[in-house]
């Protein structure tokens, strides 16, 4: 499988720009534009994306890189990974021509279950679960989707409280093939982290589980926009090449980001660079993550 560490042993150095130009490649017509948290933020609260219900459906495809240093035998430094999975926790997947995994071939008793997945392996449908290994009170399910503050302020201290009550080792785990995906460490040394460390890794958590709705995109981005040490990043590219902006923290001489198309206002993914694994960019970049009527449907 493939793993990926966002943000371990980050410390906050820097101060905020959060006006910033950004510019396109030749060829590309769109006018240079100025960004701000705010600007982000209101185009993300006006787009159309609903809260979705825990059993719906989505076809992913994600782009992933690691550097080698931190690969485990059998695991690539890159790759696109095409799968299908819940909003949240939905029934098992079984059936006549249905090959079921179980979490528990991993950690029994240790994990907790937060939705279900499905992939072709060799052409054959199989299914599986996605959760989390020593989960603990840190840990933001999707329940908690709803009930989180509404104000950035309060919701920034929320998931710092949060944060600071996981366990010693918390990871996010995806039990389908070559997909291991470590975030929202909370290890010995990440305790010793700062304030804004806690709540950017928590928030990457979030992004990266769960499709958002709309109103929560735009509360996120305000929260990342206020969190001292965080500045906006005007050439920031995701692990697929895509050029954005990125919600950027450089802490403990790594560096993690969110990055965000500035036109459309969706996160394209999120880097983590020089933090763990040698010096590499460990990332993740969310390519699709398209409502369909149920496993293996195509958009």
């Amino acid at each position: 499988g493939w793993r990926i560490a966002v943000a371990g042993g980050l410390g906050v150095t820097l101060g905020a720009s959060l006006l910033i130009a950004v510019t396109h490649p030749a060829g590309d017509s769109r006018p240079t534009a100025v960004v701000t948290v705010a600007e982000l933020a209101q185009g993300a609260a006006a787009s159309d994306q609903p809260a979705y219900p825990a059993g719906q459906w989505f076809y992913v495809r994600e782009r992933f890189a690691v550097p080698q240093a931190g690969l485990g035998p059998g695991s690539r430094a890159a790759g696109t990974l095409t799968y299908w999975r819940t909003a949240g926790p939905a029934p098992e997947l079984h059936g006549p021509g249905v090959t079921s995994t179980k979490e528990s071939t991993y950690q029994p008793g240790r994990t907790k279950v937060w939705g279900q997945e499905a992939w072709l392996a060799n052409g054959r449908r199989t299914a599986g679960q996605f959760g989390t290994i020593a989960a603990g009170p840190g840990t933001i399910t999707f329940q908690d989707l709803a009930k989180l503050p509404a104000n950035p302020a309060v919701l920034a201290g929320y998931l710092a409280a949060r944060a600071r009550s996981a366990p010693g080792f918390a990871i996010e785990l995806q039990f389908g093939p070559e997909r291991y995906l470590l975030t929202g460490f909370n290890n010995h040394a990440d305790r010793q982290r700062t304030r804004s460390g806690l709540v950017f890794t928590s928030i990457c958590q979030i992004f990266n589980e769960y499709v958002l709705p709309a109103h929560l995109v735009a509360e996120l981005y305000r929260v990342l926009g206020a969190l001292p040490g965080v500045r906006l990043d005007p050439h920031a590219t995701d692990v697929a090449g895509r050029s954005g902006v990125a919600f950027t923290l450089t802490e403990g001489g790594g560096r993690i980001q969110l990055v965000v198309d500035p036109h459309d206002f969706r996160v394209l993914g999120i880097n983590a660079i020089g933090t763990g694994w040698g010096k590499g960019t460990i990332g993740d970049a969310f390519l699709r993550r398209v409502p369909v009527s149920g496993p293996w449907a195509l958009p």
